[in-house]
Order: structure tokens, then sequence, then C-alpha cells
């Protein structure tokens, strides 16, 4: 589950809750896109941490989705807006 944004100045920190069981996940890969679908930011975070800070935001709408990584497969990626 993803919760609201923290948001100072330019800089985004977006957080999530990891699904359960959360045993087993290795890191979390986070998919970044502007309201028409362009590819803004995609990337696995280092390690199981569940946030995720980013510098130089732009105001806008974007749409966030994270999933899971384990070291058997990357979950799904329910997505919401922020």
């Amino acid at each position: 589950m993803l919760l609201p944004a923290t948001v100072q100045g330019d800089m985004v920190t977006l957080a999530w809750l990891p699904p359960l069981p959360s045993d087993g996940i290795t890191s979390f890969h986070l998919i970044v896109t502007s309201v028409d679908g362009a590819l803004l930011a995609e990337l696995d975070t280092a390690g199981a941490s569940t946030s995720q800070v980013f510098d130089g935001v732009r105001p806008g709408i974007y749409l966030v989705r994270v999933a899971a990584r384990t070291s058997c497969e990357l979950g799904r990626c329910p997505m919401r807006s922020h």
C-alpha cells in the first residue's frame, strides 16, 4: 500500500507498506509515469527499504507503481496517483 507522499520544496518522499507476508523481499521496484503514460523513472530500491526520495520534482500529478521483488520474482504493480 502506497502512503501519501511527503513534499518539501522540489523533494518528494514516497513510502509504502510491504505486502504480507513480507519475508523474502529483497527490494522494491518503482515505476513513475506522467498522467499521459510517459515513463519518468524506473528503479529498484536499495534492499527492502520501504521509502524512496526523489529530488528535483516539478509540480504535477504522477502515477506511481510499487512492486515487491523477491529472489524468485517481481510482484504485481498496483497503481496510485500522487
